[in-house]
């Protein structure tokens, strides 16, 4: 019994010998096929040179069967078979058909195969005119900034402005726009980061970009957005000269400018601007001021004005002028003696209520001259003009005066 499945087993590995005998030595021959192999498209430079361009959709591979030796076929796979197509051969637009050309790797007889059928039997390509156009970047702002805020849309800036687009020419000739969209709801700080943009024709539509080229996929905006609010233009007011607060008139052209900023600078900045310091004493008659709007560099002034006037006028006061003789002088130096008072007659311009103007005489009203920390000579020492008569409280000196004085040291 055990010999018969000693015999049993050496019969079937001599069988199997003589298989693999005829399949590999007497009988080599043997069918295989390939299945999507790529298509190499060649002297593509040559259809650009001529204007055109591929559109087709996917790229082309073809089913291939070959007959050859087994042992050669069974060490060829997909990657060693070079299907190609020569695109010199293209001359028009439309779908073009291409024969195939093919090789096999150099570790192969030429005739170690024979190209049974390629499925399919040639390529079909779609052929397009080619065609080059250069269109703007337009920016779209949708939605708005919170109320008491302000976008700068008109000013944004873009690092690329235009857009070179190529590509099917029918395509291509529809294009009138690189658009980019942005909104602006919820905004509160400066835009500035790169956007896609969408290639759009005439009606703003989009176009079908899958065969278009553009030098540049993104741009960068900056958009600036700041804070807004109202100051108030004021000017600090010193009264004298017989005008008060409630006798002095002070109008502004624009009482309100409105202007934006960081929030940092708007703090700085406070609620009011200072225009200037007034002192109406100094101001003997109705004047009208310009004063030029200046804000820190960091502030915009939204209003558009770029001055503002105010109108100081003192409807109910009237003024007088008179010639005072009645100078005294105070504070003498230390060994120093007053030698002589040279102004002997100041015109003094006096300002009050039209009563008290019309009654006031140069006996009520007198002219001091401190000399403290005077020193010897002659010299123009500020002067101090008062009402002496108590009935008239609200009459004042408009402007300021000086008086001459000469100082000479004691017992000299």
């Amino acid at each position: 019994m055990k010999n018969k499945l000693i015999y049993a087993l050496l019969s079937f590995a001599i069988a199997l010998g003589l298989w693999f005998y005829v399949i590999a030595v007497v009988s080599p021959e043997s069918e295989e096929t390939y299945y999507n192999i790529p298509v190499v498209l060649q002297n593509d430079s040559a259809l650009s040179d001529k204007g055109l361009m591929i559109i087709t959709q996917e790229k082309p591979t073809v089913t291939l069967r070959l007959r050859g030796n087994r042992s050669d076929l069974n060490k060829l796979n997909n990657q060693d078979i070079l299907l190609s197509a020569d695109m010199s051969k293209i001359n028009k637009v439309g779908k073009q058909y291409l024969n195939l050309d093919i090789d096999f790797p150099g570790s192969f007889a030429d005739n170690a195969f024979e190209v049974l059928s390629y499925s399919p039997d040639r390529i079909m390509l779609d052929i397009a005119e080619w065609a080059t156009k250069v269109v703007d970047v337009q920016v779209e702002f949708t939605g708005a900034v919170p109320a008491d805020y302000i976008a700068y849309k008109e000013d944004y800036i873009l690092d690329q402005s235009k857009i070179t687009v190529s590509g099917p020419k029918d395509i291509v000739d529809t294009i009138t726009q690189a658009k980019v969209e942005v909104n602006l709801d919820e905004q509160i700080d400066t835009i500035s980061e790169s956007f896609t943009y969408t290639l759009c024709d005439e009606a703003g539509e989009p176009v079908d970009t899958e065969h278009l080229e553009t030098d540049f996929a993104e741009v960068n905006l900056t958009v600036k957005i700041q804070r807004v609010k109202d100051l108030q233009l004021v000017v600090n007011v010193t009264y004298g000269g017989g005008a008060t607060e409630e006798t002095t008139s002070i109008v502004f052209s624009q009482e309100n400018i409105k202007v934006s900023g960081t929030e940092a600078a708007l703090e700085a900045l406070g609620d009011t601007l200072v225009l200037d310091d007034i002192n109406v004493a100094e101001i003997p008659a109705d004047e009208i001021r310009e004063y030029e709007i200046i804000l820190p560099s960091e502030v915009d002034n939204l209003s558009g004005l770029e001055t503002v006037t105010v109108t100081i006028s003192f409807p109910d006061l009237k003024t007088k002028e008179l010639q005072i003789s009645n100078i005294t002088v105070e504070n003498v130096p230390a060994g120093m003696v007053v030698k002589d008072i040279g102004t002997k007659v100041c015109n003094v311009m006096l300002r009050g209520s039209k009563w008290q103007i019309e009654n006031i005489t140069a006996k009520d009203v007198a002219i001091r001259v401190d000399l403290t920390n005077a020193t010897e000579g002659t010299e123009l020492y500020k002067a101090e003009v008062y009402v002496t008569n108590p009935s008239f409280p609200s009459v004042g000196a408009v402007s300021s005066y000086v008086i001459t004085v000469e100082l000479a040291v004691e017992n000299a």
